[in-house]
């Protein structure tokens, strides 16, 4: 089971990250603060959307693959939300 996850957390850990960072990026270009920066930060750090297994599903693209991308990411944004919560409304 953890080896058929292991493909799936790389990318997934990657594009959380990616994510934030893009945040990150806007909150700094644009000089957001206060409940903007914020939301911000928070949705761009937000798991991968159960929208993309639907269409995996519906045009059979790998549909199991993206479930498994679902839960990795979502487990991990679980794990991370009390501490980006911490960042994004501390500023």
């Amino acid at each position: 089971m953890i080896n058929q996850l292991i493909p799936i957390i790389i990318p997934v850990f990657a594009c959380a990250l990616l994510g934030f960072a893009m945040g990150w990026s806007a909150v700094w270009l644009f000089d957001l603060s206060g409940v903007m920066r914020g939301v911000v930060l928070i949705q761009s750090a937000m798991p991968v959307a159960v929208f993309n297994f639907l269409l995996a599903s519906r045009y059979n693209r790998h549909p199991e693959d993206v479930a498994g991308s679902i839960l990795v990411s979502t487990i991990f944004v679980f794990l991370m939300l009390p501490f980006l919560l911490t960042y994004a409304l501390d500023g």
